[in-house]
């Protein structure tokens, strides 16, 4: 597993910088510093940030995400919001998200007829 630490950026978060898989229940804030790749397999109880530069692979599930400026693509579930301030987001048709934040609509682009979203 990558390594962890407190992160300085936001109190209660664990930033995450090395790539690593993630598997079972984890019950913290989560995150993602760029150039890490993160897979996630389980589920993530709290909030998901991922910064400029990280990539995230979410096939398990997760409550709140916040792309600031990195990749990612969704093939599990969004239980909370989904927020976008940047980068690119990948939702597969499988995927389930509970709520894109309304502002985000906008972003929402259709690059292949059904297969996955794109949102810029």
């Amino acid at each position: 597993m990558g390594f962890a630490r407190r992160s300085p950026f936001a109190s209660g978060y664990v930033a995450l910088q090395d790539d690593c898989q993630l598997e079972g229940t984890i019950s913290h804030n989560l995150m993602i510093m760029g150039p890490a790749t993160v897979t996630i397999n389980g589920t993530l109880t709290e909030n998901l940030t991922i910064m400029p530069g990280a990539t995230v692979i979410l096939r398990g599930s997760v409550g709140n995400v916040s792309n600031r400026g990195g990749t990612l693509y969704v093939y599990g579930a969004i239980t909370g919001a989904l927020a976008l301030q940047g980068g690119k987001t990948t939702i597969d048709a499988a995927a389930r998200i509970e709520r894109i934040t309304p502002h985000q609509a906008r972003y929402l682009r259709s690059e292949h007829p059904r297969p996955a979203l794109s949102l810029h």
